[in-house]
């Protein structure tokens, strides 16, 4: 993230600028949300997958409505949302693949008997004294 604000900053304000941080933050919000109600692989990898969905839904409304590249018409709109298919699909897969091994990856670094978990432990961090 830090990254992509570097960028942002570099090459300019752009108008969909708006909608791309817009969308970060919303999908932030629904990922907490479902967090707090929900754990798991399955309810994870949803999240990721509507987030995408999501995310892609309202930058393309913004590449409508400010981009200039499509007339902000139901048409415009229609074409915009086709011609972003193949970034979609290809949110859609990573996400399919790196959610559920990122969500592995910490279950295992935290499991009871990993170093990890152990030098945790160990430390007294997350002790409540009373």
């Amino acid at each position: 993230m830090t990254a992509l604000a570097f960028t942002d900053m570099v090459l300019g304000s752009a108008p969909i600028l708006l909608f791309t941080w817009t969308g970060f933050a919303a999908v932030f919000v629904i990922a907490n949300t479902v967090k707090a109600r929900q754990s798991g692989l399955n309810a994870s990898v949803a999240t990721a997958l509507a987030g995408t969905i999501l995310f892609y839904l309202w930058t393309n409304l913004g590449v409508v409505l400010v981009g200039g590249l499509y007339p902000p018409t139901f048409d415009g709109l229609a074409s915009s949302y086709i011609n972003a298919v193949p970034f979609l699909r290809n949110q859609l897969a990573g996400n399919l693949v790196i959610v559920p091994m990122l969500i592995m990856v910490v279950r295992i670094l935290t499991a009871p008997g990993t170093i990890q978990y152990q030098a945790v432990a160990s430390s007294g961090a997350g002790e409540v004294s009373g």
